[in-house]
């Protein structure tokens, strides 16, 4: 995939893990973050709108 980067990865996983209901403290354990507000501020901070698609991704077929 031309022009992923790894930053882009690692958004993706902690999106996936708060839409999951993963706590921020597990997440920003498996982040190595510093900071709840930055795990929640740079990486959890997605729109509903967005929730919604990304709810019709068929992520379990990619695994």
């Amino acid at each position: 995939m031309p022009g992923l980067r790894f930053h882009d990865l690692r958004k993706t996983f902690a999106s996936l893990l708060a839409q999951r209901g993963v706590s921020t403290a597990v997440t920003l354990r498996l982040l190595e973050h510093s900071s709840p507000q930055l795990t929640n501020d740079v990486y959890t901070n997605v729109d509903p709108v967005l929730w919604q698609a990304i709810n019709q991704l068929p992520v379990v077929d990619w695994l």
